[in-house]
């Protein structure tokens, strides 16, 4: 394989983005934001196996995008090239939920007016199940726009194509179901 395809390892067997060559770099960066997209668009709880066949898949288009031909090669010839690779995205999906949820529970915590100390508040909350964001908010929307479009190099906005009606004869663009259950999943916890 020619040289610049090479992974540079960590003692522990791992490799890490900044320690690969500029070439490698790049495709990695753009597979980490392919497999958001991936996830937000298809499956965004994915089990591992899916993980690795969605890295992959990633990994792959940004190969082909950045005309790395090599890459893309050895990605598909030499499977251990593959799966060192496919770690990098792979390992930054549990963050970008992580971040969503962190950014979720600013905007609750914000709609609801809590504060250190608000224990009895948050009690009547619960009993009265006003916990649950009332139809007039725009919590989750909010969530939306401030983890998926926000900025022209957001998911949203790299994808606005991509959003389409799943009903036949509606050019409507609709939200994907997995982007959708992410953040109701983490409003719910």
């Amino acid at each position: 394989w020619p040289e610049f395809t090479d992974l540079v390892y960590e003692a522990d067997g791992s490799i890490n983005l900044r320690a690969q060559n500029a070439r490698i770099q790049i495709v990695l960066k753009t597979a980490v934001l392919e497999l958001k997209k991936i996830a937000v668009f298809e499956n965004v709880f994915p089990t591992i196996t899916e993980k690795r066949k969605m890295a992959m898949r990633a990994l792959s288009t940004a190969a082909y995008e950045h005309k790395e031909r090599a890459i893309l090669k050895r990605l598909k010839n030499d499977i251990d090239y593959a799966a060192a690779l496919a770690s990098v995205p792979e390992g930054r999906i549990s963050a970008f939920r992580t971040s969503i949820k962190k950014l979720a529970h600013q905007i609750v915590v914000s709609r609801f007016g809590l504060k250190k100390g608000c224990a009895d508040q948050v009690e009547e909350l619960l009993k009265s199940h006003k916990y649950i964001f009332p139809t007039d908010s725009n919590g989750i929307v909010d969530i939306l726009h401030q983890s998926m479009f926000d900025g022209e190099n957001s998911i949203g906005v790299r994808s606005h194509e991509d959003f389409v009606s799943v009903l036949d004869d509606n050019d409507e663009p609709e939200l994907p179901v997995a982007m959708v259950a992410l953040v109701a999943t983490i409003v719910g916890f």
